[in-house]
This record gives structure tokens, sequence and C-alpha cells, in this order.
């Protein structure tokens, strides 16, 4: 744990020549550089603004974000509307998915290999977007209780869980004609999922909450912890656990950053600062180092020094 220094200003230390507060100030970005690289803060150094989707409606407040293919499929935050954005052109289509009765998409997952897009919305309506016909069609699912609220997604290994903040239970559903079939409790033991925010898969789940992370085995929440860093408060609101990668990523709205996070240990490997307060959700890509943010109304590519 590195220890939380105040670092004092050249404004707090006593007044003295122009020569001496010069070097004062010195000091104390060299003292702030070497507390980043003890925090393992990794400075910003470019952002890119790939979507300003204002521009497409000034009402808009985008939600979640998906990506596949080199496109970014992003959920307009109060109308049907599914965007996809070309990363490399940056070309825009617009998906209408008030077809199959949609208000309101809450969450995106894509489909593990097939071109498929699974949409969430009004909290217990689910769809599917082909990608390739770009039509969407409602998605015939059992759920496994009366009143099954849909609070996280994921697809792994051909099957569909879903989070069910109402029943405090994970439900696995295979696949079948046309959707998926009855929903199976999945968690073995009672957890409270109350205030769950978000949720990953890769083999293991992952549940986060405002300020905890819960790693959870063959239905069963493991001994697991987050490590401690500075500084210490976090609210997560979105996290990335990629199947064959050691690397957690969380999205910290409070701190205004993205976190690295080693899966084995809990331990931090890096902090990427963010430039924008209004943060939605965001993706990595960890071959190039690039993070992928999505605010209330744009789509940021952002880049960092390298460790």
């Amino acid at each position: 744990l590195v220890p939380i220094v105040k670092v004092p200003t050249w404004a707090t230390l006593p007044k003295r020549s122009k020569g001496e507060r010069e070097v004062q100030q010195e000091l104390t970005k060299e003292i702030e550089r070497n507390l980043d690289k003890l925090r393992h803060v990794l400075p910003l150094t470019r952002v890119d603004v790939i979507k300003d989707f204002y521009e497409l409606d000034p009402a808009v407040e985008v939600q979640t974000l998906a990506i596949i293919d080199n496109n970014a499929y992003v959920a307009h935050g109060s109308r049907p509307l599914l965007y996809k954005v070309n990363l490399d052109n940056k070309q825009v289509l617009t998906l209408d998915a008030s077809s199959v009765d949609v208000r309101a998409i809450q969450h995106l997952a894509p489909e593990e290999k097939d071109p498929i897009l699974y949409i969430v919305f009004d909290a217990t309506g689910l769809a599917s977007v082909n990608l390739t016909k770009q039509s969407v069609k409602q998605s015939d699912i059992t759920f496994g209780e009366p009143g099954t609220t849909i609070d996280g997604i994921g697809v792994y290994n051909k099957r569909l869980y879903l989070v069910d903040r109402t029943h405090s239970q994970i439900w696995r559903h295979d696949k079948k004609d046309g959707g998926f079939g009855k929903g199976t409790a999945w968690l073995k033991t009672p957890l409270d999922l109350s205030g769950t925010r978000a949720f990953a898969i890769d083999g293991a789940l992952w549940i986060a909450k405002q300020n905890e992370l819960i790693r959870l085995l063959q239905g069963k929440q493991s001994n697991w912890k987050l490590d401690a860093f500075d500084p210490p408060a976090l609210s997560i609101r979105s996290v990335i656990a990629k199947n064959g990668s050691n690397t957690l990523w969380l999205l910290d709205e409070a701190g205004k950053r993205v976190l690295a996070i080693e899966k084995d240990t809990g331990k931090l490997i890096a902090q990427y600062p963010l430039p924008a307060d209004d943060i939605r959700d965001f993706s990595v890509d960890e071959k190039t180092g690039k993070i992928l943010l999505l605010t209330k109304t744009k789509l940021l590519a952002l880049e960092h020094e390298k460790e």
C-alpha cells in the first residue's frame, strides 16, 4: 500500500524570490511525478474524438458499449437506437430496435463467435441483433423465477448468464432454437446482489459493487480480494474480464480512472487517468494499450504513457 502523502505546493511555502518560487514549483512537480510512479499512474498523452453523438441527437445520453470486429456498438440512453461506429473511418450506422418494442437499451452482450449482439431492454426484455443482416428480433427466453430482472448479462461457453438483483441470483440459460431455455440457478450459496453495478465472465464470474469486486467460482464466492491502492476511493461502473488474459479492467467513476488489476492476486498493475467526468462505459485493446471511453455524448480514444 502506497502511503497517502499531501504534497505541498509553492503557494503554501514561504514567499521568496521569483527564482526560489520556480525551484519550489519544480520540486513539487518532481515529487508528484515520483508519487505517480509509486502509484503506478500512467499519464494521459492523447485524446481523439471518435464520435460526438450530440451531432446525431442533441438529447442523447449514451449508456453502454460493445466492441466487435473493429466496430463500436453504442446504445442510446433513452431511445431504441443502437449506433454502429466504424473505428477506422468513424462512419456511423443507426439501427432502430423499435420493431421489437424496445424503449431503452440497458445492456449489451456479444456472442462469443457468431455475429450476434444481445440487447437487454426495459430491465426484463431480451433481443438479438444479427450483425450481418443488421436486423433485430425478440429472443425467446424462459426465466427461472417470475419477476426476474436482467441487471447484468454475459455469454460464455454457449450459455447465457443473467444477474438478477431482485432474487439475488445468477441464472444460467442453455441455448435452444430461437432463444434460450429456462434459467437454472447458478449460485450455490446465498449472495447479496442488490448492489451489483457491473458483471463480467471469463470462466469465473465477476460481480462489481460500488467499492467491491467479487470473484465467483462454481457457484460460490472465492476468497479473492482486491488489493489496496492510492487514492483508495472507488466507485466501479464497469468491469472487463477477457478469457485468456490475466488482467482485469475496472472503470472507476469516482477516481476518473481505469484500473488494471492482476486476476490471480488482485494487485494493482496500473492506473490510467481519464479526461472526462460523465463517464459511462469503456473498452480496452490490450495489444495496443488504447482505451475507448464512452461519455454521456462522446466516444473517445485514449493513449497513455507506457510502463
